[in-house]
């Protein structure tokens, strides 16, 4: 799993741990292309654990308002039975998504004034009013922090590691860095001047 910033409360609910694989190449370059799944997810201490963050590829955390964040789970590889709680879906989710290849969408709902953004981006919009059947309420949470997504009413199945390439990029490694050169320094303290070793040299 790629995070691209501190994500918190990642365990599972209900169950046990949904285990994705770490990458560890880049993706074939024949297996390129295809919809990942996107879904908004909940990240205040009311809303934790979640559920299936474990199986996600790429796990971003976002800065909503209030101080709180917001956490937007990429599935390519692998799709759990569950994901969420589901929230709603904010500007800069548009935005982010703008590199993936037309990914799905699951979000719990927007704000009216946010509607034609979404109708005019590159996604596929799955919230309870597009996809009602893929959506179910746990009787054991609290609302909003109840709303849960099975991905496998949306997508028959994983759309695969190509999802991911009009997203990552990969390239040869950079060449070495120089190695650093030993030259003599001097460290002072208040009132002590001490003359100390280079890098890589004996103290």
């Amino acid at each position: 799993m790629l995070v691209a910033a501190l994500a918190s409360g990642c365990g599972g609910h209900g169950g046990r741990h949904d285990r994705g694989p770490v990458p560890t190449r880049p993706p074939s370059p024949t297996a390129m292309g295809g919809s990942p799944l996107a879904v908004k997810i909940d990240n205040v201490p009311a809303a934790r654990p979640a559920t299936g963050l474990d199986a996600a590829d790429v796990v971003y955390a976002e800065q909503v308002e209030g101080g709180l964040s917001r956490l937007m789970a990429v599935y390519a590889r692998r799709l759990p039975s569950a994901v969420g709680p589901v929230r709603s879906v904010r500007e800069s989710d548009l935005e982010l998504l703008g590199q993936f290849d037309r990914p799905y969408l699951a979000f719990s709902g927007a704000q009216r004034k946010l509607l034609p953004l979404i109708g005019r981006a590159p996604v596929r919009p799955e919230s309870p009013d597009e996809a009602s059947g893929a959506y179910y309420r746990d009787s054991a949470r609290g609302a909003p922090h109840n709303l849960y997504l099975r991905p496998a009413r949306l997508l028959r199945s994983a759309p695969g590691e190509g999802a991911l390439t009009t997203g990552f990029r990969y390239g040869p490694a950079p060449p070495a860095a120089p190695p650093w050169p030993r030259a003599p320094c001097a460290i002072r303290r208040p009132a002590s001047p001490s003359p100390g070793p280079g890098p890589g040299t004996a103290g």
